[in-house]
Parts: C-alpha cells; structure tokens; sequence
C-alpha cells in the first residue's frame, strides 16, 4: 500500500537528521546513512554492491567517451559520506561534493582536503556554469519531490560544460515508499531532455532477486497456507504475526544479503529480472 510522502522540508530534516545520528552512534559506518540505517552492516553492503555493479558500465561509458578521467572535473550530487566522491577521486579526478547535511560535508571535507564541498540543498544549486565535465547523482534524486528533481536537473545541466555528461542512477520501481519519489526510466529520460540533455545510454542496476521476487512470492505462499508455529490465529480476526525477534530478524536479514550477492553479479550479466533502478547518462 502506497503510504503518503514526506515534504520537502521533511525530506530535508529526516537526511539531516539521519547524517547526525549515525556520526555519532556509527562513526566508521559510511553506508548506513545513505541506504538503511537500521539494517545490518551486511544489508547495506549488498545494495551498494548492486549499485557499484551498474556504475560499473558507467564509468567504462565514461572512459570510453573522455579518455582519461584523470583531472575531470566532478560534481558530486548528495555526496553523503563520499561513497562516489572516493572513487572518482581515485580516477583522478577533481572533485566538488554536494550534500544538504552539514556534519556529512563537514566530515568529508576533512577526510579529503584535497577536495571541494559544499553545504547546499541542490535543487537551489550554486555552482559555477558549464565548469563540470561530469554531474553525477546516485540514488539521491530519487528522495526528492517531483518538482524540486526537475530543478534539480536543470541546475545540473548548467553546470555542465559542453559535451559534459549527467550520470544519474535512480529508482524506476518503488512507488509505494514515502521517502522514495522515483520515476518510470522514461520519465527520467524526458527530466533529462527538458533540461537540454541528450540520453545516451540506459541499463538496469540492483534486481535484489530474494528480497524483491522470492521473499515477496514466499509470502504469498504462506498468506494461502494453513497457520504455522510462526503465526497466531485469533477467533474472527485475520491472522497475525508474532512480534519477531530483533536478533532474529537481523540474522535473516544478513543471511539472505549474503546470499544475494552471487545472484545480483548474474543479473547484472544475464538480466532476466526486472532491475528496480536504471543508470541514465546524458550528454550536455
């Protein structure tokens, strides 16, 4: 069921909110508050592997039409805890990262003082005009209200020089999540063009075939099922889980991740799934 979306401004505050608390309670975890901040370390790992796996293509797309990446210049959009901010650097490129959180850029300018961040909200982007040879956005559009994504776009696509390119890798699938505002691929495709951008290229990223095809098929088993030792029945009332153990549902968790990572390395070569987000590269 699809649950109501958070503002704007309530967007704003939750990420805000979320860099805050993990500084201080996860200091050395550099995923948790940029995917799942509850989930166990290993769950975490599982989807930033999948999305690593479609930026792969992407930065073989990149090399391919640039050349040497080597003092590009970077735009790092949501830069976070600098998870994409590191590994352009490591190309050699020159970065500058993006993030609404303080205590992120705070945090990742002293961590990369060879770099440049910026404390902003980007779809109020402040940048110099066409001074980027590549904006990149990985799943940070996707948790910002339709009009301000559009704004978004259009800001990046003014910074870019000409013949620079957007990298964005968003989601296409979870429509019912109120802190996820994702698009259909040609939605984001017609973002891109509105804002004077060319698409040139678009592939599949994290198909998460457990949790997204088994688990939910599972489930549907069981609805159809007689009760079982996990469930209580109640006389004229539908039937309800027991309250799962936190321990318990973590170790599921880390043990279905686990396995899931052979699975995403074969759809990412064999996509027969349907991916739930799509790497999009625009051409300025």
């Amino acid at each position: 069921m699809e649950q109501e979306k958070l503002s704007a401004d309530q967007m704003a505050e939750y990420y805000r909110e979320v860099h805050r608390k993990c500084l201080e309670t996860k200091p050395n975890d550099n995923l948790a508050p940029i995917i799942y901040p509850t989930e166990p370390r290993c769950v975490n790992c599982f989807t930033s592997f999948a999305h690593h796996l479609g930026m792969q293509k992407a930065f073989a797309f990149l090399k391919s039409n640039l050349g040497s990446l080597s003092a590009r210049c970077v735009l790092d959009l949501g830069c976070g805890r600098g998870r994409w901010t590191k590994k352009y650097a490591s190309l050699g490129c020159r970065v500058t990262g993006v993030d609404i959180s303080f205590e992120a850029v705070k945090a990742l300018a002293q961590e990369m003082p060879e770099h440049h961040f910026l404390r902003q909200d980007i779809s109020k982007l402040i940048v110099p005009a066409e001074t980027f040879d590549i904006v990149n956005s990985v799943t940070v559009l996707q948790h910002m209200p339709v009009d301000l994504q559009s704004e978004a776009v259009r800001r990046a696509a003014a910074a870019l020089k000409k013949g620079g390119y957007l990298v964005l890798l968003e989601n296409t699938a979870e429509f019912g999540s109120p802190i996820v505002f994702p698009h259909r691929p040609e939605e984001w495709t017609s973002m891109g063009e509105a804002a004077g951008l060319e698409p040139c290229a678009c592939w599949g990223s994290n198909y998460e075939i457990l949790s997204r095809t088994f688990l939910p098929y599972a489930r549907r088993l069981l609805r159809g099922s007689k009760p079982r030792s996990g469930y209580v029945a109640e006389a004229g009332a539908s039937m309800q889980r027991r309250p799962v153990n936190p321990r318990l549902r973590a170790a599921r968790r880390t043990l279905m991740a686990l396995g899931s990572f052979p699975l995403e390395w074969l759809a990412s070569k064999l996509p027969l799934f349907e991916p739930s987000h799509r790497v999009m590269i625009f051409r300025k």
